[in-house]
């Protein structure tokens, strides 16, 4: 079980729960601004959730620094570990992480649940976004810029999964630039496939 296989299982928790839905719009790797942290799923809803994983391939070494970015920056903050992890958690400093553990089979048990509370938006702007529409709080401002930025990766996810469940495959519709990858991941296959046949050629004419 990657990373991967623990957002699919994170993202089906929350829909199932009802906490999230196709109004909520969707970051995946969202970066933090003012920080080299980044949030491995970040939500917009009623509330801002930031989720973070924790694959059996992963440390937990960078946990206490990346949690205090979580803390500030989202209403609510959920760390999602494998089981792996569980003998080697400790609270210290995290405890505002809701902790939810994933076992062998894919289901998960909340172990730690927190209130919401109130994230620093104004935080989470620029300069240049600070300034801008003088008329909106701090919140109006992020939530506005959040939801140009990913509205429309989160549509296409949202009405890729419409009446099934989620796959593993779904979260590339919540990469931005998911199109201009595949395009330059086309390009190189073809120019290796070029040259490879223009080898090939060469060496059946030594012969």
């Amino acid at each position: 079980m990657d990373e991967l296989d623990l957002k699919v299982i994170a993202l089906s928790s929350l829909r199932a729960r009802k906490i999230i839905g196709n109004k909520s719009i969707i970051s995946n790797e969202f970066c933090i601004k003012g920080t080299r942290n980044r949030a491995d799923i970040a939500i917009l809803g009623k509330k801002f959730i930031g989720i973070e994983i924790k694959s059996p391939k992963d440390s937990l070494f960078r946990l206490p620094l990346q949690s205090e970015s979580y803390e500030k920056y989202f209403d609510k903050s959920i760390l999602v570990i494998s089981e792996k992890h569980l003998s080697l958690y400790t609270d210290n400093g995290i405890s505002h992480f809701d902790l939810w553990v994933v076992d062998w089979k894919g289901d998960v048990s909340i172990v730690h649940s927190n209130d919401y509370r109130k994230a620093d938006y104004a935080g989470l702007l620029s300069q240049s976004e600070s300034r801008s529409y003088d008329e909106l709080s701090s919140e109006e401002k992020f939530r506005l810029i959040f939801e140009k930025k990913f509205s429309h990766t989160s549509k296409k996810f949202w009405e890729s999964i419409y009446g099934r469940k989620i796959k593993r495959e779904d979260l590339l519709h919540l990469s931005r630039f998911h199109k201009e990858r595949s395009k330059i991941n086309e390009k190189k296959k073809m120019k290796e496939n070029f040259w490879q046949a223009w080898n090939e050629e060469i060496r059946g004419l030594a012969v």
